[in-house]
């Protein structure tokens, strides 16, 4: 746990200074002895009338895991508390419905990039959980291909509303949609509430007044 310096002979009547000087990763519990001035102080002195045996008292150091998240909405933590060094604790990050974890910050975890991972203390350490917002893809497939463009696709946030809408190219009209519960197949335009990846599939017609150019 650590070392006591002021063995020696002194002469009677006289103070010996003792100093208990604790090894990385513990503390300094105290004095057991007679006549120490102050038992708790890991510098102190004995009044000596006699042969007298200390001993220097130490324990393993506790240091405080913090844990937070960040942004403090997009998930929870656990596996914070007092810990001795050197003793390995788990720590778990859990994301929030439409979060996703995206690694740890400060100290010295296992893992930095692992939701769940273990970390060994040498002193006082506060983590951070960081989270962010999962982007969900919303697709849209065209049958034929090419026979019209779709606005609105891209990336959205959990409970994020879109507007799909499909514009034919000459030639062609829009049939109706497939791929998902809708309002409306039928209808040209739809606007949905994203709740996860989406693929559609829009089906269109060749018009019924399209025909070949020819020419000589």
């Amino acid at each position: 746990g650590g070392t006591a310096d002021g063995t020696g002979t002194y002469a009677y009547g006289t103070d010996a200074n003792v100093t208990a000087e604790p090894n990385v990763g513990y503390v300094f519990n105290g004095w057991t002895g007679a006549s120490v001035a102050s038992p708790t102080s890991a510098t102190t002195y004995i009044h000596l009338t006699d042969d007298t045996n200390i001993t220097a008292n130490f324990a393993i150091a506790q240091y405080t895991l913090s844990l937070t998240s960040e942004p403090p909405e997009g998930g929870e933590v656990a596996g914070e508390g007092q810990f001795d060094y050197g003793a390995t604790n788990a720590i778990t990050a859990i994301p929030a419905t439409g979060y996703q974890f995206t690694g740890w910050s400060g100290g010295t975890p296992a893992d930095a990039n692992a939701s769940s991972t273990t970390i060994i203390l040498s002193e006082p350490t506060t983590l951070t959980a960081k989270f962010e917002k999962i982007l969900y893809e919303v697709q849209v497939t065209v049958i034929p291909a090419g026979a019209s463009t779709i606005s609105g696709t891209g990336f959205y946030e959990l409970d994020e509303n879109v507007t799909l809408s499909v514009i034919p190219i000459k030639g062609y009209e829009f049939s109706h949609w497939s791929g998902a519960i809708l309002t409306s197949y039928a209808s040209q335009t739809q606007t949905l509430t994203v709740t996860g990846n989406l693929n559609l599939v829009v089906t269109c017609e060749r018009h019924v007044d399209a025909g070949t150019l020819s020419y000589a």
